[in-house]
């Protein structure tokens, strides 16, 4: 894998993981509403998960890759048609804050809640989220090159989602009593929403003319 294909994934990632969205949303609450140690406990849980949910999508996407270079580039093309339909959703995002993650409700799931109970909601949040399953079904073809190591490729990119994702979240946690008034306001999240958006569409038509052409 060539350091600018790595480059390139780590934009997507970066793009897929600081778009607004419930993880998002969690991180500013919980930051405002628990603390960030208590939410850096949940997010902690919520990397672990993204990390299996990574080894069951490199299985699966290892096999292909090794077996069927056709379809293989089917699952490409499909990768990058999804990042399409990923950039109009952004777009066409709500702009409301989502009810359902208020710091009220996070403050009465976390009273008297250890760090450990935190680890496992955080855990179980990812598990049952089939999302990242179709980010890494979608994007790990793109840049895995099939006659070079495997499993060194897919552990490298593996590590970078939960990399990027840990810290950017915490980020959010971290910055959550400055930011969280600001990010929650409409307009913001609408302007957010068409940036993310536009490059995940950018970033599509650059993959299929890389798979196409």
């Amino acid at each position: 894998m060539s350091i600018d294909n790595y480059l390139l994934y780590v934009l997507i990632a970066v793009g897929y993981i600081a778009s607004p969205g419930p993880a998002v949303l969690v991180a500013i609450n919980g930051g405002v509403a628990v603390g960030m140690k208590r939410t850096a406990a949940l997010l902690a849980g919520n990397t672990v998960g993204l990390g299996i949910l990574a080894f069951i999508s490199a299985l699966g996407v290892g096999v292909l890759i090794l077996n069927s270079a056709k379809l293989t580039v089917a699952v490409k093309i499909l990768g990058a048609l999804w990042l399409v339909y990923l950039g109009i959703k952004t777009m066409r995002s709500p702009v409301a804050p989502n009810p359902e993650l208020d710091q009220n409700r996070l403050r009465k799931i976390y009273a008297g809640a250890g760090g450990l109970a935190a680890f496992r909601d955080g855990l179980i949040l990812a598990l049952t989220n089939p999302k990242p399953i179709v980010f890494f079904v979608s994007i790990y073809p793109q840049f895995i090159v099939a006659d070079e190591f495997i499993a060194r490729q897919f552990l490298l990119l593996g590590a970078t989602f939960m990399l990027l994702s840990f810290g950017i979240l915490n980020l959010y946690s971290a910055l959550s009593a400055v930011i969280a008034g600001r990010f929650l306001d409409a307009n913001k999240i609408r302007l957010v929403n068409y940036l993310f958006g536009g490059a995940f569409l950018a970033l599509a038509l650059f993959l299929l003319a890389e798979t196409c052409g």
